[in-house]
């Protein structure tokens, strides 16, 4: 059977109508007369969309629709689509609680701007502030990519809040009093926590993954979950004695051991 068109071109050309063409199950789908248009048709169709691209809705889309819309499509995406869809939502409520029944095309970067100021003003978190304008960001730029509106805001003009770096003087740190008064209001298991977190400089994950065997001879050694590399620290004689208070059995007891480590120093 003679081949109708080059094997480069992924459509034909059907003379009689004057139209080019595909093919799909052994059906012709015609994409109209002019070969551009015919060829994004082509294209659209690949990626399982309707040859016509559908019109936009500015008038009747709201902000709401916008971001169900905007999750539905995008979990396709995310590593963990349960996980990602409940932190987006969160964010998202925020904004369309504020903004109730609006449509997406009368949102505008003034009124971006003041709704971080409004944010701000309710004591929202610098790191809480930019998830939000992230993803409000987020539901329009999908509705450029998907073709909704016509007229989209550009929200990047409104940057995200200044997050102090950690060691930043900006960042607030717990005072000695401040610390203090955690540790006489913590439980037993608590009070062990924040020991081994000021004993050691361990981090919540770091807490979570010690064992009992880690612990050995007024020593804690944990390996670092990101390079691998096994650390170990001497124990404060009040981080023992802490732990040994949350030991639940002999078996496991952890015995406190004068490691000639001063209070308060680092091993």
């Amino acid at each position: 059977m003679p081949r109708t068109r080059p094997a480069s071109n992924p459509i034909s050309f059907h003379k009689p109508s004057g139209q080019y063409y595909t093919t799909r199950r052994r059906r012709r789908v015609y994409l109209g007369t002019d070969y551009g248009d015919a060829l994004a048709r082509f294209y659209r169709l690949e990626l399982g969309l309707s040859p016509t691209a559908a019109p936009p809705i500015d008038g009747t889309l709201t902000v709401k629709e916008l971001a169900s819309r905007y999750i539905l499509a995008q979990q396709a995406n995310w590593r963990n689509p349960k996980a990602t869809a409940a932190s987006y939502k969160s964010w998202l409520k925020l904004f369309l609680n504020d903004h109730p029944r609006m449509l997406a095309a009368d949102f505008t970067v003034e009124r971006f701007s003041a709704w971080k100021i409004a944010l701000r003003q309710r004591r929202y978190a610098p790191e809480t502030i930019n998830h939000c304008l992230s993803a409000v960001r987020a539901i329009y730029a999908f509705a450029a990519d998907a073709g909704l509106m016509t007229n989209i805001p550009r929200l990047r003009r409104v940057r995200n809040e200044r997050c102090p770096k950690i060691g930043s003087h900006q960042k607030p740190l717990y005072s000695p009093e401040e610390t203090q008064d955690l540790l006489n209001a913590a439980d037993v298991q608590l009070r062990a926590m924040i020991l081994l977190a000021l004993n050691c400089g361990f981090g919540p994950k770091d807490i979570r993954d010690l064992t009992w065997d880690d612990m050995e001879d007024g020593r804690a050694t944990l390996p670092r979950s990101k390079t691998g590399i096994c650390q170990t620290y001497g124990l404060w004689p009040e981080t023992l004695a802490a732990i040994d208070r949350v030991v639940p059995a002999p078996t496991s007891h952890v015995t406190v051991v004068d490691t000639g480590v001063p209070a308060h120093a680092n091993g």
